[in-house]
């Protein structure tokens, strides 16, 4: 397994119903009565569905919504997925595969190139919106946290643990403190 699996918490839907509600609203469907939303959803196109799905788009890919969901709950013996593959692999109730799951070195690179391309070279570089702007935005999508008072906490850990001593204005030290960031977050949903 690699990055982008079922292990990684930024890719899964915690939140399944939330999500078709943000969907449904887009393409003027209603959210109530639920079988009249899912009838409405249903008759809308591939491409009306896709375009939806990307206004959600916070920045970049994230937050990931149309991700796996955990079923076993509300479909019993017909789960397609009974519970967090996490979980799964921790309790060993999967299917005794060999497998390896690892992260690429420098994996992070990719999306610091992406979120360097939507702010900007100015902003990244400044120090006070890099902290606010940028690096909330990016711990809340990984994360998947809505309200600002849930990850003050985190920015300040973050903050202290990887950019304490970064030169903003070096940008080879900048990328290279992003990317093993990036790399731990990986390294960390996929364990």
């Amino acid at each position: 397994m690699h990055s982008g699996n079922g292990l990684c918490g930024s890719h899964m839907e915690l939140h399944p119903l939330k999500y078709a509600e943000k969907v449904s609203t887009l393409l003027l469907c209603p959210t109530e009565p639920r079988v009249e939303m899912i009838n409405c959803l249903r008759n809308q196109s591939q491409d009306a569905l896709i375009k939806s799905q990307k206004d959600l788009i916070d920045f970049w890919i994230y937050p990931k919504h149309g991700v796996p969901v955990v079923d076993g709950t509300s479909r019993g013996p017909l789960a397609v997925l009974p519970e967090n593959p996490s979980l799964l692999l921790d309790t060993g109730k999967i299917f005794p595969l060999p497998m390896i799951i690892g992260v690429t070195q420098d994996e992070g690179l990719f999306g610091l190139a992406k979120i360097y391309e939507f702010f900007g070279n100015e902003k990244f570089r400044d120090t006070s919106f890099f902290t606010s702007e940028i690096l909330a935005r990016v711990i809340r999508a990984l994360l998947k946290i809505e309200k600002d008072e849930d990850i003050q906490y985190l920015l300040d850990l973050v903050q202290e643990n990887y950019f304490k001593n970064v030169n903003m204005t070096d940008g080879v030290s900048l990328a290279a403190t992003i990317t093993e960031m990036s790399e731990v977050s990986l390294s960390n949903h996929s364990s």
